[in-house]
């Protein structure tokens, strides 16, 4: 018996079989990672928009969740007097920062939610992670009692709770 090893031609079709297969991946895994970071960013928001409520209700004090391009902190009212100033003290491990950038969605510009002693919100703000990635959850609708994530739609300009 004769061994005759791998051809030219089948060693091309193997390589070019491995390239568009590599191609392909890596153009499914950077459309990944932009949808996860995302996701991961609008999670943790949450998580802590949720945490600022709870503190503001345990302790019996303001809560201010303030809002920066690519960062975000929480501070408690420590001087009492019901206004966000230099006199409050922002929580442990903020400000924090994020991975995509965040934007508003209120008729005021207003940077920051405040939440009072008992947990409420004046006013509707919608905040969403600016981002080409479509993502399952990119937006965050925060209202009086509730806080609520879904997706941002862009054609309708709205935040579709899920």
């Amino acid at each position: 018996m004769k061994d005759h090893g791998v051809t030219l031609v089948e060693l091309a079709v193997a390589i070019s079989v491995v390239g568009v297969l590599i191609a392909v991946l890596v153009f499914d895994y950077r459309d990944w990672a932009k949808r996860y970071n995302v996701e991961s960013t609008t999670k943790e928001f949450y998580s802590d928009l949720m945490r600022a409520r709870m503190k503001a209700i345990s302790t019996g004090r303001e809560h201010y969740v303030i809002l920066g391009k690519n960062s975000y902190s929480i501070v408690e009212d420590t001087n009492d007097n019901e206004d966000y100033d230099d006199g409050d003290t922002p929580l442990p491990a903020y400000p924090k920062r994020v991975g995509c950038e965040l934007d508003w969605n209120n008729k005021f510009a207003v940077s920051r939610v405040s939440f009072d002693k008992r947990g409420v919100v004046s006013g509707l703000r919608t905040i969403w992670v600016a981002s080409a990635a479509d993502a399952e959850f990119s937006c965050i609708k925060v209202s009086m009692t509730r806080i609520v994530m879904g997706k941002y739609m862009d054609a309708d300009e709205e935040c579709k709770a899920k």
